[in-house]
Order: structure tokens, then sequence, then C-alpha cells
């Protein structure tokens, strides 16, 4: 783009050119798209004046594509996803000029579109939203064109047949004083907010023009918004009778809307039948009742209501069927499924992330959601009961079955301990459970099975059919077990009935873990540490990250009084130990030196299980907090006096991620690329631990420089996006390896 001394004249979008517009686009997880969407609208002639890109709080990689731009875009970030509505919105705050061209991050201008606009608003100089024809692409196979015979734009009585669909093509140009007038888009409604904000345009006087030629390229997939024709249609219905409600309309418009707003209702309980059928167990009575007897659906969707009541085996058998080969995009066009089917099985919830299992899983699930032309499934095993939303925000999956039930009865559990060689931990779950929920996700082979822990794969690898398999392995169990009875039998935590059955159990794991890795394709474990433990094999290194809110700069502040934090979760029995040791070995040694400190405890369970150690000198049990940043931004430091366990310490990571400092054992750090004094402090004993919390309370600049060194290396080798690359990675190298 030219600058004022440009040779050709005026910059680009100078007012003396007559036209000065800008390009908003809203990404989310758009990574393969999202930058032939820029370059379309760089080499529009005229160009633009800017580009702003609101990146949506996007984990595929779509930050390090527009990094990789540079001044080409300018780009607002949301940390995390707040919807189109609102990243459009923000997209077009940030611009300048009186005219917005709203694109798509995988859509794309084509050649003269931005002249072929600029010409017809000089012709009609009244119009506030112009828009072109477009040519829809679906797997690189051009379907034909937006408008048709069937589907034309309405160039007259705009206001009432708006009410009737939405004939505008989304990516539009729109006089920006009107866009802000109007409000902009409605970031409370999740479907249909471009027909939303038209509507509101149009009856506030505004009018729409449209270039009779196909000037865009509009990718249909299967995973956008628009794909969920029930969530689609029962959106529109709800905001035509909100409409109104709060517009000024005519009779006959009034009339119009409320046809409309009936006719979506109808394909929305059409659909939901069609969705329950394709769902195992799902309720499909009450909808093929209400299909049936609804004289005006078509007569198709009566006979499959009218079959489903007869015969419900094979209405589901059917339908499970055609959605395996077909799936039905914009206006009920039938297309090709071309896409693969993975299923994650997850040994915790993934939302929200108030966990280090939980933030594994949800990082997992974020990269393989956003994988292209992939079918999610999604069973949460074992994680306590079934919630309304188990899965973060902005992931979708075709199917999410939660499995939770009570331990076998003792005596049970030690027959199939004895019958299949398995740990407790395994002999006790309702396996049968789970086995069932896999059986009913269907029997058409997946491409990729992402087994969330080695007893899953232990487990279902014989039940789950897939061409390609891969074992989250985060917490390695045999060396976790080797270091817990490695430890001196001194502290109430480490019973010794517990002791032998460590014992028993030690070597059945090690012939799991041997077993996993003859028969997958890859094991991902979560450092270079336990990548050697394992030895030869498929084995891959995916790390821990910290996925909740990270400021922009270091937060923390030493507090007046020395205060330590340790974060766990305190049903799993190495943040116990670490919890009683902090509060029975290192604080009498650092209340010595400091008595004034004290030692905060934080995280699910410790209200359950720590009370032994509440009311100890300079211990507090906290507990369940709704957020742990504020407790670590008010500590001196979070501690980590973790004795034996495996994996990698999430708590570390985050606090590393807000900028506190960190004191470790040589265990509790082990696997991180951190060094003792440059990011964090290592002590073993609890003479040491003490001398290092009384050290740190001493001297606040000390804490500030771990901080600011340990904040430095997450983002360099820990963050969301490097952990959300490394999945996706692995995941593609899987899925494309010859079966």
């Amino acid at each position: 783009m030219g600058g004022r001394d440009d040779p050709r004249g005026s910059p680009p979008g100078h007012p003396e050119q007559g036209f000065l517009y800008s390009v908003a686009i809203a990404c989310h997880n758009a990574a393969p798209y999202v930058a032939d969407a820029v370059r379309s609208a760089m080499t529009q002639d005229p160009p633009p004046a800017e580009i702003v890109v609101c990146d949506d709080g996007s984990t595929d990689g779509s930050a390090e594509v527009l990094r990789g731009l540079g001044n080409a875009v300018r780009v607002v970030r949301h940390e995390r996803n707040r919807g189109e509505a609102a990243a459009k919105n923000a997209a077009v705050a940030a611009t300048t000029s009186p005219w917005v061209a709203l694109l798509d991050a995988d859509d794309e201008m084509l050649p003269g579109r931005m002249a072929a606009v600029r010409d017809l608003i000089a012709s009609d100089p009244d119009l506030a939203i112009v828009t072109t024809d477009a040519v829809l692409v679906h797997d690189g196979v051009e379907l034909g064109n937006w408008y048709s015979a069937h589907y034309p734009f309405a160039a007259t009585d705009q206001r009432r047949v708006l009410l009737e669909r939405n004939f505008v093509f989304g990516n539009v140009v729109v006089r920006r004083d009107a866009f802000t007038v109007a409000g902009g888009f409605d970031p409370t409604i999740a479907h249909a907010t471009d027909w939303d904000l038209w509507i509101r345009m149009v009856h506030s006087g505004s009018r729409v023009g449209c270039v009779d030629r196909p000037l865009a390229r509009y990718r249909i997939h299967e995973s956008s918004l628009s794909s969920d024709r029930a969530a689609m249609s029962a959106s529109t219905a709800a905001l035509l009778r909100r409409t109104v409600r709060r517009l000024d309309l005519t009779v006959e418009e009034v009339d119009t809307a409320s046809t409309t707003a009936a006719e979506q209702d109808r394909i929305a309980t059409r659909y939901r039948l069609k969705q329950a059928l394709a769902r195992p167990a799902a309720p499909v009575r009450r909808l093929a009742l209400a299909v049936a007897r609804d004289r005006a659906q078509p007569r198709r969707s009566r006979l499959l209501a009218a079959g489903t009541l007869l015969l419900p085996g094979v209405a589901r058998a059917a339908e499970r069927r055609r959605t395996a080969t077909w799936w039905e995009g914009p206006g009920g066009m039938r297309l090709p499924r071309r896409r693969r089917r993975v299923l994650v099985t997850l040994p915790d919830r993934p939302w929200p992330t108030d966990g280090g299992k939980r933030t594994r899983s949800a990082t997992t699930l974020r990269a393989l959601a956003a994988l292209p032309d992939v079918d999610l499934d999604v069973l949460v095993l074992f994680a306590g009961p079934p919630v309304e939303h188990p899965l973060p925000p902005g992931v979708r999956a075709q199917r999410c079955l939660q499995v939770d039930a009570g331990p076998r009865p003792r005596p049970v559990a030690a027959v199939v301990l004895l019958v299949r060689r398995v740990p407790w931990h395994i002999a006790v779950r309702r396996w049968d459970l789970a086995r069932a929920a896999v059986r009913n996700l269907g029997r058409a082979p997946y491409d990729l099975v992402w087994f969330g822990s080695t007893d899953h794969a232990v487990s279902l690898s014989r039940t789950v059919r897939s061409r390609r398999t891969v074992v989250d392995m985060d917490d390695v169990e045999s060396p976790k077990i080797a270091g817990f009875l490695a430890l001196p039998p001194d502290s109430p935590t480490l019973r010794p009935r517990l002791r032998v059955q460590r014992r028993v159990e030690l070597p059945l794991w090690r012939r799991l873990e041997r077993r996993v890795l003859r028969r997958s394709d890859a094991v991902v474990v979560c450092s270079e540490l336990d990548r050697q433990r394992l030895g030869s094999g498929p084995v891959e290194v995916v790390p821990n990250t910290y996925a909740g809110p990270v400021p922009s700069h270091a937060a923390w502040t030493p507090p007046p009084v020395p205060t330590f934090v340790l974060v766990g979760t305190y049903w799993y029995p190495p943040n116990v130990d670490a919890a009683v040791h902090m509060a029975t070995r290192v604080m009498p040694h650092l209340l010595r030196s400091t008595p004034t400190a004290k030692v905060r405890l934080v995280g699910r369970g410790g209200l359950d299980l720590l009370g032994d150690v509440e009311g100890l000198p300079g211990v507090e049990v906290v507990g369940d907090v709704a957020d742990v940043a504020p407790e670590l931004h008010s500590a001196t430091a979070a501690v980590v006096p973790v004795r034996f366990g495996g994996g990698t310490r999430v708590k570390i990571l985050e606090a590393f991620a807000l900028g506190v400092p960190v004191i470790s054992t040589s265990l509790g750090c082990e696997g991180l690329d951190a060094v003792d004094g440059v990011h964090l402090l290592v002590a073993d004993t609890p003479e040491q631990f003490a001398a290092a919390c009384a050290r740190l309370a001493a001297d606040p600049a000390e804490g500030r420089r771990l901080g600011e060194a340990g904040c430095r290396l997450f983002a360099a080798r820990y963050s969301p996006a490097e952990v959300t690359s490394a999945v996706s990675v692995l995941a593609e190298r899987v899925l494309g390896t010859p079966a």
C-alpha cells in the first residue's frame, strides 16, 4: 500500500479518491484461511485504508498466522472466545473509515469486488449496505452462486421481504455511522446475528444494494454455526418475535414476521428430530409426534416421524447411515461428507479449567476440535455427575457423552484385579458402563481415538474401533509409584497399607505401560524426562500449559505479610502429602525466622481432606475458590513442596504465567526447563525450603526477578498456543499415516 509519496498519487483510500473504506475481519480458529482472506482484501483496487482483524480467542495458530502478516493488518485480540458478534463489533470499532467491508476469516474477495461496490455507491449515494453475489465453495468445489432464481436479491419492498428471508449476503460493505447508530451486531444472539442487524438497519431507514456479479468466495463448512439448522432456525424464530415487539411494524409486516417465525419453529422441530435420531439413546417420541401431527410439515418429514414412532430402531439406523455420508448446508443444500471421525476420551471435565487434568483435557480438546474436516465425539469418564455444559466455550462436538458411576463393590474389584492383573485404580471402575457408551456412539470406525489416560486405553481399546490410536500418558504411573516408595514413612499420608498396595501395583503398571507402547501409534507424555523413562517406542512430548487469562504485564507485587500459597486439587494424594509436609515440616522452621509468615492451602478438596492441619501455626486451609489468580498475586511466592508424583506441575506453569515467584522441590519442577536461581528456587529438605521462603520474604526484588524470568519461560515454551500447536501437528501426522 502506498504512502504519501506514492508515485500513483494520493494514499490508498484517501478522500480525494472518493471512496474511503476499511476491512474488518472476525477470526476464530481460522488459521488455514485467514491469510488468504487478508491477501484478497489487500489486492483490491481501490485498496483499503486499513485492515483490522479481531482474533477472538483463537487456539489453533491463527495468532501466529496474523503475526506473520506483519504491518499489513492491525490485530485486536480477545483473550477468550466472545462469539462472532462481539468479534465483528470489536473489529468495526477499531476502524476509522466512513465505509467498512465486513469479511469472514474463511472467505475471500474476488478481484474487482471493491471497485464494483464503489461504482454502485457512486450511482446511488443513499445506500447504507452494499453486497455482491458470491461463489459457494465446499471442499474446494464450486457449487454455484449465492443468489439464484429461487433465492433472488430483493431490490424493492426490503422492509417486508427481510422479515420473510435474509436476502443479504453477509460479507457486506456498510456505512460505518449507520452500523454504529443501529448498535452493531447483538452479542446475545448465537445465530443469525447478521439477519438481525439488517432488519434493524433497514427498518431505521437504511437501504441495501447489490452488485449482481459473483465477486466473493464463500466457504461452506459443516462446523460453522449456520450448519446447525435446528439451532439456527430456533434462534431466527426468537429474533423475529423480538423484532415484532421492539420495532414499529405495519400490520402486514407483523403478519410476515409471525408467519416466518412459525415456519422457522417448524424447521427447528424437524431438524431436532433428525439430530435426535443420529444420537444414541436420545429421546425422539415427543419430537416425532410434533412433526407427525403438524400438517404444515413436508410430507417426507412426516413420513420420517411416523416411521420413528412405529420402528424407532430402523429410523435411527437409517438416519445414522444418511448422516455418515451427507450433511445439509445452507438452505437445505445436501453436501457429501468428507470428514474425519475423531473420538476423545477425557479423565476429567475440560471446563472449567480449574485443575491440571482439566487444563490438559481442555487444551487437547480445543486443538482436536480445530482440526479441519473433523467430526469430534467426546467421552468424559468418571469425572463426577454429568453437567449441562462440560465443554469449553467455542468447542463444538458432534456428540458428548458423560459417564459416571460409583466404584465396584470391593469383593468384585478384588476379583477383577486378580483375573485381569490390573491395578486397583482400574479394577474398581465400572468400565462396563464406559464400554456401553462407546458402543452407543456407533459402529463405524474412527479415524483416530485419542485416549486421555492409560487406563482408558487399557480398558476400552478392544471396544472402540479405530484406524489410529494416541494415548495421553501425561501422568506416567510407574515412576510416580517408585518415587512414593522411595520416601521415608514420615508422614500420616504415607500409610503402611498404602505402601504395600503400591509395591504390588508397580509391576502391574509397568506391564500395562509396555503394552500401551506396543499397541499405540503414539504415546504422549508431558516432558522429555518422561520420554526417557518410557524408553524406546512412539513417544511424543506435549507439554502441560496454563489456560487461564494472562495479564499483559506481570501484576505481582510482594504482600506486606509474608504469604505462601500452595494450589492443588487435594483429592490427589501427592498434593495432600505436599500440603501436610508444608504444614507440619516446613512451617515450624519458617516461623522461627519469619514469625509472621503463613501458608494458604487453596484448591478443591482442601476443606474436606486437610482438616488435620487446619489450625496449625501459620496454616490457613482456604479450600476451593472461583479464581486462584488473586490468591497468587497476593502471595510472596507459590510453593510446590511435592515429594512424589508424575508429569509436570500445572501449578508452577500457572504461577509462571502470572509472573509470581515459585519455590519448589526438585521433583516438583522436574520435566520443566526451569533453572534453579534463574526461574525459581529449588529446595528439598524442610530446612532448605523454609530458608528459601524466608529469602524471598526478605528480598522482594529477588522475587520480582524470578517472577519475570518464569513469565518469559512460560511464553516461550508452555503457552496454550505452543501446546495446542503440538497436539495439532501430532494428530495430523498420525491421521495422515497410512493405516
